[in-house]
């Protein structure tokens, strides 16, 4: 543990601590935080998900 951080740390997304993220909008934040909370398979889902209604 460096600096009081738990490994692999730096590795993750912190959007209720991130300054730059803090500055989003509520709905922006809501879906990094989901993003940043699920499985590796969810994740392609989401973005295909986002990419099909991009397309319309």
């Amino acid at each position: 543990m460096a600096g009081g951080r738990p490994r692999c740390w730096l590795d993750e997304q912190h959007v209720a601590s991130d300054g730059l993220c803090r500055s989003f909008p509520d709905d922006l934040r809501e879906l990094m935080t989901l993003y940043s909370e699920v499985d590796e398979k969810s994740k392609e889902l989401i973005l295909a998900l986002a990419r099909t209604i991009s397309e319309r």
